[in-house]
């Protein structure tokens, strides 16, 4: 073999050297992006596993937090009777086994009572007392804060909260045939109105800004779920035992009976033309808000 043969051969090993390490490179790169690749979208699948998995945990901790502190809905204050408020209102009181209302006038307690379909078996009632004067002055600092009424006739304000309560109380003594009606009259800051069914806690909110020439409040619901709703149950259970005075009002009461008891809560008698005259005049004045009630 000449020197030019192997000079030849040599050469052509050393090409064929070459084109393999080329391939082994080439293939080496292909390989890396490959695995690369499928790091990449392994890693990339965990990560929106683990985005799936937290995302899913914080929704579920936003909507416990929702039912929790969050209301379901605010109705805004208004002039006149609000049908959206009056309409969840009264289709809760439907389906409940009880109404709490805890408030500076019971005066619509009763017409709801006589516009359900269905009534709740037992209705818990507190109010001030009708001699009540922090309760009373606080009374008239909402109203003159929403310019309801002139304040400048304060022995007026301190009679009409008497009689208010008084013939929201003869009222409710005409719906004596519904059920159990427990009324107590306790002190109280009436910075707002609770009311509580068994579905929802409704807070009318007297002292909100909002509430400026508004003859209805702004009221804020919230589930049963929610916290407010267990504390404000929990509130209106033990209440009753800060109660000055208490009335029952059920099938069992006579009127004689109930007479006695209106003497003993208001401090003064009351004849039976008297007690008629203002559950006559309660329904009459009430007659607006029924036909109201009955639209909706």
């Amino acid at each position: 073999m000449t020197i030019e043969d192997r000079a030849s051969s040599l050469a052509v090993k050393l090409s064929g050297l070459g084109i393999n390490l080329i391939a082994a490179a080439a293939f080496s790169t292909i390989f890396a992006l490959l695995v690369d690749r499928e790091n990449r979208s392994l890693v990339e699948h965990q990560l929106d596993e683990h985005f799936d998995a937290h995302t899913s945990k914080l929704l579920a901790a936003v909507s416990s937090l929702n039912t929790a502190y969050l209301p379901t809905v605010v109705h805004a204050p208004t002039k006149g009777y609000d049908p959206a408020f009056n309409t969840r209102l009264m289709a809760d009181l439907n389906h409940s086994a009880y109404y709490y209302f805890r408030g500076p006038s019971a005066k619509y307690i009763a017409a709801r009572l006589k516009a359900l379909r269905r009534r709740p078996d037992l209705i818990r009632i507190y109010i001030p007392s009708p001699d009540s004067m922090a309760s009373i002055k606080f009374d008239i600092a909402n109203r003159s804060r929403t310019r309801r009424e002139e304040v400048a006739d304060v022995s007026a304000l301190y009679k009409r909260f008497r009689d208010d309560t008084l013939a929201a109380v003869i009222g409710l003594f005409d719906c004596r045939a519904y059920g159990k009606i427990e009324i107590f009259f306790c002190e109280d800051t009436l910075v707002s109105r609770y009311e509580l069914t068994e579905r929802h806690l409704y807070i009318s909110w007297y002292t909100s800004l909002e509430n400026e020439s508004s003859m209805f409040p702004e009221t804020t619901v919230f589930p049963r779920t929610s916290h407010h709703y267990q504390a404000m149950m929990i509130d209106m259970e033990r209440r009753a035992s800060f109660a000055n005075h208490s009335l029952l009002i059920g099938p069992e009461l006579g009127w004689d009976q109930f007479t006695l008891q209106l003497e003993s809560i208001f401090g003064e008698k009351y004849d039976d033309g008297k007690i008629l005259e203002l559950a006559r005049a309660y329904w009459d004045e009430r007659a607006n808000f029924l036909t109201f009630l009955s639209s909706l």
